[in-house]
């Protein structure tokens, strides 16, 4: 009789266990659902602002090439001696737009890359968490079913020696999502870095397409040129840039883009 009533009360605590388990599977589902929500919301989101960039420096590349063409026919139409007026856009100007797009549009692919890692790196969290908890609710229903005296005791025991092995991520047979796990998370460490790489040429291009812009033949002169601040009642530091299309453009500091001024001359 005693041995009856230590295998109730045994039973009634595995079952108790059994039921705190679940819950904890519960509320893991309820994070995985609410992290797919933020993923799949931040990713809509970024994507939005990718495309953006994109179609807006398509847009940008087709005026810098309708600048150039438009100061090309000027150019030619002054060397058969007819007297015209300086074209209506300057194509450096067109092309520091240009310039400074293409370095917002790269800040937005490296948002994209953080978040990328961001996410995986929640993803494996995740589901390392599924993992633990699956083997701890299989141990647990092992001990519900020993506790009830079930003719089962081989079938308990394999059970158990599988739910009592460590979950090693990379090794076979106790838990095979572990090894899928491990091989997925080598692919998006090699992705990882490769993205890290590409990152680091593309601000290298970057620099080079800046600092290309400041050689561009269309200059005529350039250099640092104070500009008088009246809301400020105070000389701000710039940088001047005349082009051969007949422009002055004045930028803050060394030559922040886009330029905070400019004037027609021609």
């Amino acid at each position: 009789m005693g041995d009856h009533s230590g295998d109730v009360e045994r039973q009634r605590q595995a079952l108790e266990q059994l039921d705190l388990d679940i819950q904890q599977l519960q509320r893991l589902l309820h994070r995985f659902q609410a992290t797919c929500r933020d993923v799949r919301d931040e990713f809509a989101a970024l994507n939005s602002a990718l495309n953006s960039g994109r179609r807006a420096l398509d847009g940008l590349l087709k005026q810098h090439a309708a600048a150039c063409e438009e100061f090309d026919q000027l150019l030619q139409l002054q060397t058969e001696g007819q007297v015209v007026r300086g074209p209506q856009t300057d194509p450096w100007a067109a092309e520091a737009l240009l310039v400074q797009e293409q370095q917002g549009l790269q800040r937005w692919q490296d948002k994209e890359r953080s978040f990328l890692n961001t996410a995986f790196s929640q993803a494996k969290d995740l589901e390392a968490a599924r993992l633990e908890l699956v083997q701890q609710v299989l141990a647990t229903a092992s001990e519900v079913y020993q506790a009830a005296a079930l003719p089962l005791q081989p079938e308990l025991q394999r059970m158990a020696q599988a739910c009592a092995a460590p979950c090693v991520w990379g090794t076979l047979g106790a838990d095979q999502a572990g090894q899928q796990l491990s091989e997925l998370t080598k692919a998006a460490a090699t992705a990882s870095e490769a993205a890290g790489m590409l990152a680091a040429r593309q601000a290298e291009s970057m620099q080079a397409a800046s600092a290309e812009l400041f050689c561009s033949p269309e200059i005529v002169f350039q250099g640092p040129l104070e500009l008088w601040e009246e809301a400020a009642g105070r000389w701000q530091p710039g940088h001047a840039v005349l082009t051969r299309a007949g422009f002055l453009h004045w930028l803050r500091g060394d030559g922040c883009l886009p330029p905070a001024c400019s004037i027609a001359l021609a």
